[in-house]
C-alpha cells in the first residue's frame, strides 16, 4: 500500500497490509440510486449534516413538487455532492458500509503490485478513465479562484467528456470493478492523516483515531 512518490507524501511510505475478505460495489452510486435513498429517508444526515449540498448549483438533484428529482438527464451518472455523513448513511441503508482507504486502494489495484494506476504505469491518455483533460468543463467556474481549471487539467489528452460520465463507460480493472479511476471521488471510512501509513497497523486499517476530515480516494 502507498507509494515512494515524494510529491504525495502522505502517500509515503510503501508497506504491507494484510486484509479480511470484503466486497465492494462494480459500480459508483449513481444519482438515481441516491434519488432513491433521498425520498425513502431524507436530507438529513447525522448530528445536524445534510446528505446532500442540493444547494449547490452544480448538484445534479433537486427538491421539486414534494420530491428529490434528477434536473436533467444523468440518471447513471455517479452522484456528486455527497457528504461523507450522506455515503455512510446511504451505505448503511443500502445493507452495506464504506470501505477502509487499505480496502479501497487494494480494489483500485485490480490485482497489480507497484504499478501507478489500475492499468500500468501510463498516464491517462483519455481511454482508460474520465478526467480533467481539454474536453474538461466546470459547470460553473470561480473565475477569481487560486486554481482555475485551465491550471490544472491536462491538455494533451481527450475522453470526449466534459464532466462526470455514465457508471462503467471505461473498461474495468482486473477485479471487474469500474471506475476506481477518475470520474467522481469517493468516500471512504478512515478519518484522514497524512502521516498515517508510517504508523499504521499491518492487519485492516482503521484510518486515524482523531483527525478533522475524512479520506477521500479516486480522483475526478
Amino acid at each position: 500500500m502507498g507509494s515512494n512518490d515524494e510529491y504525495y507524501l502522505d502517500e509515503i511510505p510503501i508497506h504491507k497490509v494484510y486484509l479480511d475478505a470484503y466486497y465492494m460495489d462494480k459500480y459508483e452510486v449513481t444519482n438515481a440510486q441516491f434519488c432513491e435513498f433521498l425520498n425513502e429517508k431524507g436530507n438529513q444526515g447525522e448530528d445536524g449534516v445534510t446528505c446532500l449540498d442540493i444547494n449547490d448549483e452544480d448538484c445534479l438533484i433537486e427538491y421539486r413538487n414534494g420530491r428529490y428529482q434528477l434536473k436533467s438527464r444523468y440518471e447513471n451518472h455517479p452522484a456528486i455532492y455527497v457528504t461523507w455523513y450522506g455515503a455512510r448513511v446511504y451505505a448503511k441503508w443500502a445493507g452495506k458500509r464504506l470501505p477502509t482507504e487499505a480496502e479501497w486502494e487494494k480494489a483500485a489495484r485490480g490485482g497489480l503490485v507497484g504499478k501507478r494506476y489500475s492499468w500500468g504505469d501510463r498516464d491517462p491518455d483519455g481511454s482508460q478513465c474520465n478526467f480533467a483533460d481539454k474536453s474538461f468543463n466546470r459547470y460553473s467556474i470561480d473565475e477569481t479562484a487560486n486554481d482555475p481549471p485551465d491550471h490544472w487539467n491536462d491538455k494533451t489528452a481527450n475522453d470526449g467528456y466534459g464532466r462526470t460520465v455514465p457508471v462503467g463507460t471505461y473498461l474495468p480493472n482486473g477485479y471487474g470493478l469500474y471506475d476506481m479511476a477518475g470520474n467522481v471521488w469517493e468516500w471512504c471510512f478512515d478519518l484522514y492523516d497524512a502521516n498515517y501509513y508510517a504508523k499504521s497497523p499491518v492487519k485492516n486499517p482503521q484510518g486515524a483515531d482523531h483527525a478533522p476530515s475524512y479520506g477521500l480516494r479516486g480522483g475526478g
